[in-house]
């Protein structure tokens, strides 16, 4: 009998269920759910062919939340991190100061 075990330990994801990772798990339920939510608004007006791309447009972020991986961040992470630089992103200014001149001056 062998076990696999990964060469860095800190990789290791936990599969919980079809052979997926709680994350990819989750997120893949809330895009079958946006789905079947989309299918039936859109049907009735728009037709089942351009409903269903509808549908598969409005999954791809919640698939994209539990699949993709971004510098090792899974993308709700880096989503949240890059949201929280954007809010508070600042202006630097910067301003050289001469210590030299400074100190010549407070000698005088």
């Amino acid at each position: 009998m062998e076990e696999k075990i990964n060469k860095e330990i800190m990789n290791y994801e936990e599969l919980v269920a079809a052979g997926l990772t709680l994350r990819q798990f989750f997120w893949g339920v809330v895009a079958i759910l946006i789905t079947i939510f989309c299918y039936m608004k859109l049907q009735p007006s728009l037709g089942s062919d351009i409903a269903s791309w509808c549908c598969i447009v409005m999954a791809g972020p919640a698939i994209c939340m539990g699949f993709v991986k971004w510098h090792g961040l899974p993308a709700d992470k880096f989503f949240i991190i890059w949201l929280r630089y954007i809010c508070t992103a600042k202006q630097l200014k910067w301003a050289s100061k001469n210590e030299f001149q400074q100190l010549l001056s407070h000698k005088r």
